[in-house]
Formats: C-alpha cells, sequence, structure tokens
C-alpha cells in the first residue's frame, strides 16, 4: 500500500478516514484528518443550529406582525371619582381632558367616550374588549336582536372595528 500524499510505502491506515499513510504524513491519523479544517463543527450539529436559528427568526418575526390581542383593562377612575371635583372645576373652569401626577413624564389620557344609547336604530364600532353581551347590555337590548338586526352567523365572533347595527 502506498501512502496518499506523497506515493511512499505506508505504514498505517487512518482510523478515521480510512486513508493509508507513511511516517512523514501521519501518526495516529493521517494529516488530511488533523488539518485545521476539518476541527469544523459535524454537519448534524451544524445544519441543528442552522435550523433552530431559522425557527427562532420565524418566532420573532411572528411576535412583530402578529402580536396577540389581549383584552382591554377595566377603566378606573385614578385621581378624581365622579362624586368628587377638581380644584379648577371649583372655580368654574372646563374639567381638564388628562390628570397628571406629581411627575410631568406620566400623563394618564380620560377614556374615550362610548356611545350614549338611544331607541332609534344605531351603529356601534367593535372595540377591543367588547362582547355582544357587554354591548347588548349597553343599549338595553337582547343579543338575539343584535345578532337578528346584523345577520351573524355566530354570535360568538366579533371582529374589531365591525360595524353593528344595534335596534
Amino acid at each position: 500500500m502506498q501512502c496518499y500524499a506523497c506515493g511512499q510505502a505506508s505504514s498505517a491506515r487512518c482510523p478515521r478516514c480510512g486513508r493509508s499513510f507513511c511516517h512523514l504524513h501521519g501518526d495516529a491519523q493521517c494529516a488530511g484528518c488533523r488539518a485545521s479544517l476539518t476541527s469544523l463543527p459535524s454537519p448534524l450539529l451544524f445544519r441543528s443550529v442552522l435550523l433552530l436559528l431559522a425557527f427562532s427568526l420565524g418566532l420573532g418575526i411572528w411576535h412583530l406582525v402578529a402580536w396577540p390581542a389581549f383584552p382591554a383593562p377595566a377603566h378606573r377612575e385614578l385621581a378624581y371619582g365622579p362624586a368628587s371635583s377638581t380644584p379648577s372645576e371649583k372655580q368654574g373652569a372646563a374639567p381638564a381632558a388628562t390628570v397628571q401626577s406629581e411627575r410631568s413624564d406620566l400623563a394618564v389620557a380620560s377614556p374615550t367616550p362610548r356611545p350614549t344609547p338611544t331607541r332609534a336604530r344605531q351603529r356601534y364600532i367593535v372595540q377591543q374588549g367588547d362582547s355582544l353581551v357587554a354591548i347588548a347590555a349597553e343599549f338595553t337590548t337582547t343579543v338575539a336582536a343584535i345578532a337578528e338586526a346584523n345577520n351573524l352567523p355566530d354570535p360568538d365572533t366579533l371582529r374589531i372595528g365591525q360595524e353593528l347595527i344595534i335596534p
């Protein structure tokens, strides 16, 4: 048998790749298997890391594009409740649109006013956190009446921004 590199008589066979080599081109392994290029990670490890990277990137993009919608928090009266009034209201000034805390960088906007219910047919835009039961209670009507007026096949499925006719 001859050395794979120089063609001289071989002294051993490489246990890793099976090539024959002489004393000049290896000891326990051939010089090709001991080279720095073969010290790279195995192809299985390399592919696994690439697959994990692609999965993580896809998950990150999904979080940016389709962030899960959480129910809207319940509104609380902050500094001044409905029974009390602000010092500016006692002096005859208009009520403030925002409530300021001691820190000037924390401004809390007042909640968006809800439509006032009347007996005429109205249109209502579904907002985040709304349910058909809550809308029916707000306008003193029934879920069945709203579902019938809007031809809703499934009253449990509402979309944010959907326009409803309130009978």
